[in-house]
């Protein structure tokens, strides 16, 4: 089964997730979650997008 559309209202937040495979962790080390965060930020002014990066061990988002 595939999964539904996202619901989208407009000027409404959405929280996104990224995970690992198996729960793994997607940063192994402190540089590749800075440059995750500087991608990021680049990002969310290219698009004028408010993005915010909330949890390490997986990448949680809260964008608007």
């Amino acid at each position: 089964m595939t999964r539904l559309p996202r619901l989208f209202i407009k000027d409404c937040s959405q929280h996104l997730i990224q995970r690992g495979n198996n729960s793994q962790a997607i940063f192994f080390s402190d540089e590749h979650y800075t440059a995750y965060l500087v991608k990021f930020k680049d990002f969310s002014e290219r698009f004028e997008v408010k993005i915010y990066p909330i949890k390490i061990k997986h990448a949680d988002r809260i964008g608007s």
